[in-house]
């Protein structure tokens, strides 16, 4: 009997349909564990991303898959039931297996294998910035939190965080949990650097290996550039500096997409979801999430964004076809998983650079965190750009801020959801920053065609992204008038 689990996953899972299995940039890989066939002779699609809701599985808001009684469900690799996974699920990475039954677009179908991870499982070293094992972690307005407001974590704190890594094991966290009563394994999970024979390091941890062998390293062993996970007795000694001296388990994991037991094709339906780790060409023809492959080709669409915003640090789902010999995922659709935002105007850059955060437009604070590729290097009045995302609660965090050379309030730029629109007197805002539509040197529905400013404001409802380039920008109240308006897919 199929099974609704509407309300649990509130983040996202890969799915490939066909015959592969597609793992979240950090999710592991390593269970070995026989498939289902819950509906025909095999697993139809695999995915991995952040659960959403429950009524089913949901992942990423839009893909829901069925559970039934032949469903087997994991957290952290242990066999859970599925109510255990609707009480500890919600925002967990997961990877999810689909049946024969997934549907053309991966959106629906049978769960065969679900596999919920955390990222890791251990104290809080650090709170400002904040870090677990040495590892910096990014809070936002996107993050399930439990146990903790994200504010009142002190040094000690035993948490579970599972998110995913960004290019210097930074972790942008979807869930976080405060574990009161502590947890019976540790667990620390990113890329290994400063390998010895004795130890070796996860971003700035040391880990000693001890009597231990790492598992699944491949012919070289244990080297630099190697994704792991080490699982860890709890050690109520251990305080920030230490290195890991109780590692019970060192695994080697494969993040890129695995072929599950069942396939039923070479190439098949698949997505993938995490954080671009580097691009090539311009414009982007390949990309790295994590250390998956992906193709982008002429024909593959966008939904949130355009190629220009694969940068690296931001972060995406491709969906498409993965060629189960190449490894290559070719995308059919690029969705930008966080709200797109791009700005830029003059800002005054103080002796020492920018800050923690920033005002930009006057009324726009921009978050710098440890993940943004800050490439402001000279203080004073300046043209500053800023590429990043906005968060439900109307955050902006920096991905990338770099500066564009002398200050020029008459040829800014501003992109960001549609909010507060008038038509009385053809205004609207973005980010808090009202434009003037009546004022516009064009203006441009989603198709690229020219529309009258009450076309456009019965076309872009609140929360639509538009996008306002060579506008002239002025202060008290923050103002854009003259400007190139658009709205983007």
């Amino acid at each position: 009997m199929k099974k609704s689990l509407r309300s649990l996953f509130k983040h996202k899972v890969i799915i490939t349909s066909l015959a592969s299995l597609l793992l979240l940039t950090s999710c592991g890989g390593g269970s070995d564990i026989s498939s289902n066939t819950n509906v025909g002779s095999g697993i139809g699609g695999t995915g991995s991303g952040q659960i959403t809701a429950f009524g089913s599985v949901f992942i990423n808001d839009t893909r829901k898959f069925e559970v039934d009684d032949n469903t087997k469900v994991f957290i952290d690799d242990n066999p859970v039931s599925e109510a255990e996974l609707r009480t500890r699920g919600l925002g967990l990475i997961t990877r999810v297996d689909v049946a024969t039954d997934v549907n053309a677009d991966i959106s629906a179908g049978t769960a065969v294998n679900i596999f919920a991870d955390n990222t890791l499982k251990g104290p809080v070293t650090s709170i400002a910035p904040l870090q677990v094992f040495a590892q910096d972690v990014e809070i936002t307005g996107d993050t399930v939190l439990v146990n903790t407001t994200g504010t009142n974590l002190v040094v000690g704190d035993i948490v579970e965080v599972s998110g995913y890594l960004g290019v210097a094991n930074n972790i942008q966290a979807l869930r976080l949990e405060r574990k009161p009563n502590g947890t019976t394994v540790w667990k620390l999970s990113g890329t290994t650097n400063s390998v010895t024979s004795t130890s070796f390091k996860v971003g700035n941890q040391r880990v000693n290996i001890g009597s231990l062998t790492p598992r699944d390293c491949g012919a070289g062993g244990l080297q630099n550039g190697l994704n792991v996970e080490v699982k860890i007795n709890p050690d109520n000694t251990f305080v920030a500096g230490d290195a890991i001296a109780t590692a019970i388990d060192i695994e080697c994991k494969n993040v890129a997409l695995q072929i599950p037991a069942g396939a039923v094709s070479t190439t098949i339906k698949a997505e993938f979801e995490g954080i671009v780790s580097s691009v090539t060409g311009n414009p982007v023809s390949q990309l790295l999430i994590n250390n998956q492959l992906v193709s982008i080709t002429s024909t593959t669409t966008f939904e949130g964004g355009v190629n220009i915003d694969l940068i690296v640090g931001v972060k995406v789902e491709a969906e498409g076809v993965l060629d189960t010999n190449s490894g290559v995922l070719t995308a059919n659709k690029i969705k930008f998983r966080q709200s797109r935002v791009r700005i830029e105007a003059p800002v005054d850059v103080p002796v020492g650079g920018l800050d923690s955060s920033f005002q930009i437009m006057q009324s726009i604070e921009v978050n710098i965190g440890v993940s943004t590729r800050n490439e402001v290097n000279n203080s004073g009045l300046q043209q500053i750009e800023v590429r990043g995302f906005v968060d439900k609660t109307g955050k902006v965090f920096a991905e990338r801020v770099r500066d564009r050379g002398a200050a020029d309030a008459n040829d800014t730029r501003l992109r960001g959801p549609i909010a507060n629109t008038n038509t009385a007197s053809g205004t609207f805002t973005i980010l808090g920053v009202t434009v003037d539509g009546n004022t516009a040197i064009s203006i441009k529905d989603v198709n690229g065609n020219t529309i009258t400013i009450n076309q456009f404001l019965s076309q872009a409802t609140a929360g639509t992204l538009v996008q306002v380039n060579n506008g002239d920008f002025t202060s008290s109240p923050a103002l854009i008038v003259n400007g190139e308006i658009e709205i983007e897919d």
